[in-house]
């Protein structure tokens, strides 16, 4: 309810003063509402629509919210030519992240056959920029093993977690980027 207070006219998510519009420490167009803020909103409608029922109060009203918010961001995020969603569709800019096209896929948000462009385009796209962060890389770990590439994740995890391991690492790291070494690893927590 109280997301639903702060919508924006036209039902969408957006920044008020005082926010801090945060899905990942990554590079987006936050300049308008953000993709994947949305998804994640459709998908707060669907599960407490399923929480109604189990409470024998099952609230349609929040399907329709989800329906109709679906088609929203299908009809002003999906880009055609590039075959995925763009993180804003107000700047014009038509940048891509990987974020919102995650939660498409592991929240089966578009059609199967959308979820194979998401895929291609995105998933296994190696010229977008990579997640940094270990948080985040769970959504893509986990996002590969719905597709079915396995294999691919094994050795996603032995890269990635496996490398702040050789590293010294006691703990997960807030952010890990294979391409730095040395102490570029550290330059998130101010130390160089």
């Amino acid at each position: 309810a109280f997301i639903c207070e702060r919508l924006d006219s036209d039902g969408l998510v957006c920044e008020r003063p005082g926010d801090w519009v945060f899905i990942d420490w990554a590079d987006m167009d936050k300049s308008g509402p953000l993709c994947a803020e949305q998804i994640l909103l459709w998908k707060t409608h669907k599960a407490m629509f399923a929480l109604s029922a189990l409470c024998d109060e099952e609230n349609k009203t929040l399907l329709q919210q989800a329906d109709l918010l679906q088609q929203k961001v299908i009809d002003r995020f999906w880009d055609k030519q590039k075959g995925c969603f763009i993180d804003c569709y107000t700047s014009g800019k038509n940048h891509v992240s990987r974020h919102a096209n995650l939660f498409a896929i592991l929240f089966d948000f578009v059609d199967k056959d959308k979820q194979k462009l998401l895929i291609q385009n995105v998933l296994l796209n190696p010229t977008l920029p990579e997640i940094t962060t270990p948080f985040f890389k769970f959504f893509e770990l986990s996002a590969l093993c719905k597709c079915g590439y396995l294999e691919k994740a094994q050795a996603f995890i032995s890269s990635y977690w496996g490398g702040m391991i050789k590293l010294g690492a006691t703990t997960v790291w807030e952010q890990y980027d294979l391409k730095e070494s040395g102490d570029a690893h550290y330059a998130m927590y101010g130390a160089k």
